[in-house]
């Protein structure tokens, strides 16, 4: 039945299918090299998936967020623009974004990715604690702390260590140490 099917439609579905399917696979293996913390296998399997399908709008982002891990934050914000140009309402291309602009120092603009990205979702932890970071950055402790407790709240560690950081600052260092 399904070789009948696929006798009646024209070549260029039969393509379409055949790639997507292959798209798919190199998808499954992103996954499986993301979730074993192997940045540089998931990027060729994230690629190959572009490759095989460059209008899906989830793969660019996914593709961002290894760009991010990897620290190579202008292609990572080349990605994320192309994730937002096929799909303007992807949240986490809003947040891949916000990151790379927080590894490209454009602080402001990190921001205003991280709050597009919580008007969509009120507690996408990660753009809480990356709008606590780019407050921080910019030493608005008050903003930062208001961000970073609620991340902290939400199990992110490196905010609770933030939090501690932006109190000591505010104290200033300790008493001497008594001898």
């Amino acid at each position: 039945m399904i070789i009948v099917a696929l006798v009646l439609l024209p070549g260029y579905m039969i393509h379409a299918l055949v790639n997507n399917g292959k798209a798919r696979s190199s998808w499954d293996r992103y996954l499986e090299y993301t979730e074993a913390n192997n940045s540089a296998m998931a990027l060729v399997s994230i690629t190959e998936a572009i490759d095989r399908d460059g209008n899906n709008a989830e793969y660019y982002s996914a593709r961002a967020a290894t760009l991010n891990e990897m620290e190579s934050y202008n292609e990572a914000m080349n990605d994320a623009n192309e994730a937002l140009r096929l799909d303007p309402g992807l949240n986490e291309a809003y947040y891949n974004r916000g990151m790379a602009r927080m590894g490209l120092g454009q602080f402001n603009n990190a921001i205003a990715d991280f709050e597009t990205a919580l008007g969509n979702d009120p507690v996408h932890t990660g753009s809480i604690y990356g709008r606590g970071e780019a407050y921080f950055m910019l030493e608005l402790y008050n903003q930062a702390l208001e961000d970073l407790e609620k991340a902290c709240n939400l199990g992110i560690s490196e905010a609770c260590d933030r939090i501690d950081e932006i109190l000591e600052i505010r104290e200033g260092p300790g008493p001497p140490p008594v001898l």
